[in-house]
């Protein structure tokens, strides 16, 4: 898949050189370090960021859906949210939503957006080729943030995990595809002051989310059937996790001297990486495969 970003007068591939080498995997991100919102790639290992899509406009929250083999990100200009695919616009979303996901075969987009007096989590299904589908309200009790889909289909196709938010707390909860207003959720997996952004393994076993627990914020990974909580904790505020495709190492944006950068976290071990060493911001990660890049 080549595609051109046009930057001024100068058209970037995304398929530079270092796209095309050794690592079967690569870690996509939002940065802010040329002073605006850009989507940068980087080998898993590290390295010198190369630029995948950068404009004038704002560009963050890259998205991959894995079945599908496709890089979604979005384009933020004005009072306006675009999904993207490379250079095509594929459809447009409210400034004000929260934290989007992409089903694994690329077909359906789940968000939460201001709904009446409180939020909502809406599901948007689309065609590349004629995004005209309306958005469908799923889930609004009472404040539904951060809603991710599951990889596999344990229960039932378009399975998502949430937050909900109150002034209790936080809970973090999965949810049947088909659940309507007013309806349980399947199970409630955590409670905190703060639960945000959570993340599915490949495998849809575990979910990793970002939590305050002391005066930091910090990332944990939750069994979706039983298990013991393993809470990784760093100096600085951890934010919005990733799985590899193997679900041995998780990225994510850390706060670090007052920046937020790139790092890496083995989950066997516990130990963090840093990737990124730029001023502004560099997070929202994903893990894209090397093949998303090649011709």
């Amino acid at each position: 898949m080549k595609k051109l970003i046009q930057i001024g007068l100068l058209a970037v591939c995304l398929t530079p050189p270092a796209l095309s080498q050794s690592a079967n995997e690569f870690i996509v991100f939002s940065s802010e370090s040329s002073g605006s919102g850009d989507i940068y790639a980087m080998p898993v290992s590290g390295g010198v960021p190369m630029l995948v899509a950068g404009t004038g406009a704002a560009e963050g929250r890259p998205r991959f859906a894995s079945v599908q083999g496709t890089l979604y990100y979005f384009r933020y200009d004005g009072a306006e949210a675009m999904l993207m695919q490379g250079e095509d616009e594929i459809v447009a979303l409210p400034f004000d939503d929260i934290s989007p996901d992409i089903s694994a075969a690329g077909n359906e987009m789940i968000y939460s957006a201001p709904f009446e007096d409180r939020e909502a989590i809406f599901t948007l299904a689309f065609d590349p080729e004629a995004a005209d589908a309306d958005p469908q309200v799923r889930n609004s009790y009472p404040t539904p943030r951060y809603p991710a889909f599951s990889p596999v289909r344990d229960f039932g196709e378009g399975a998502y995990a949430y937050v909900h938010m109150s002034d209790e707390g936080a809970l973090l909860q999965v949810w049947r595809s088909a659940v309507r207003i007013g309806e349980s959720p399947l199970v409630t997996l955590y409670s905190a002051a703060y639960i945000g952004h959570p993340a599915w393994s490949p495998d849809g076993q575990n979910i990793a989310f970002d939590v305050r627990a002391g005066e930091d914020t910090d990332i944990a990974i939750v069994p979706l059937h039983g298990g013991q909580v393993r809470l990784f904790e760093r100096p600085g505020n951890d934010f919005a996790p990733a799985f590899s495709a193997d679900g041995q190492t998780i990225a994510f944006g850390g706060e670090i001297d007052g920046d937020f950068e790139l790092f890496t976290l083995s989950v066997a071990t516990g130990d963090f990486t840093r990737l990124t060493y730029a001023p502004g911001f560099d997070g929202a990660p994903v893990f894209v495969p090397a093949t998303a890049f090649d011709d």
